[in-house]
């Protein structure tokens, strides 16, 4: 993870001011509604990270480079997937750290029950594992190159088809919005993120050990 790190930290440093920015935006447009969801904005953001990644490791040769350290595949794809999970959670934190200083210094204006957002947020995060947990077992085994586009169209029909297809069903959000404001919601999210990114790890570590690079 440490190469990861310090190979991607300019990215690390946009992503951090992209997540910024969305959030302020939504603010700015929504108010107080816009403070309540912003840990669901924050951990959605995550979804288009993976394929930056590797995008920049194919045009910055640092595939190659990994073969050539004294490191393993099954390590890097562990470490890939690791640092995934570290920027989802920090920049999950500072969404709440927003929402939690909404509610206290703005109590009139923040509108939406905080059990309610974060039920949003147990929504998100495991949506979000999901997307991330598809595509990097896809990037691993078949590089940016050749999936790149296609696992950012996927995200985005995943995003909007989802949206469209509930707003379908009025009575389905209801109660999916029921069950995720119950207080056990969120940890039951967070260990099923885990469980899916561990899987994503398990696939995209067989993937990648077949792949001839």
């Amino acid at each position: 993870m440490r190469l990861d790190i310090s190979a991607h930290a300019p990215t690390l440093q946009t992503f951090a001011v992209v997540v910024l920015i969305f959030i302020t935006m939504n603010i700015a447009v929504n108010g107080g509604e816009g403070i309540a969801y912003s840990p669901v904005i924050a951990a959605t953001t995550t979804m288009f990270l993976p394929s930056r990644l590797f995008a920049i490791d194919e045009r910055s040769n640092l595939t190659t480079l990994g073969e050539i350290l004294p490191i393993t595949r099954s390590r890097i794809v562990a470490g890939r997937h690791l640092l995934i999970a570290l920027v989802a959670a920090a920049s999950i934190l500072f969404g709440l750290a927003v929402l939690f200083g909404g509610h206290a210094l703005f109590p009139g204006e923040v509108d939406t029950p905080l059990r309610e957002s974060l039920g949003g947020l147990a929504v998100a995060l495991l949506v979000t594992c999901l997307v991330c947990g598809i595509q990097m077992p896809f990037l691993y085994a078949l590089g940016h190159a050749r999936t790149g586009m296609w696992a950012l169209g996927a995200t985005m029909v995943a995003i909007f088809g989802g949206v469209a297809l509930l707003k379908q069903f009025p009575d389905a959000i209801t109660s999916m919005t029921e069950i995720f404001a119950t207080p056990w919601a969120l940890p039951v999210c967070i260990a099923g993120a885990l469980v899916v990114l561990a899987l994503s790890a398990i696939v995209s570590t067989v993937l990648y050990r077949g792949r001839d690079l």
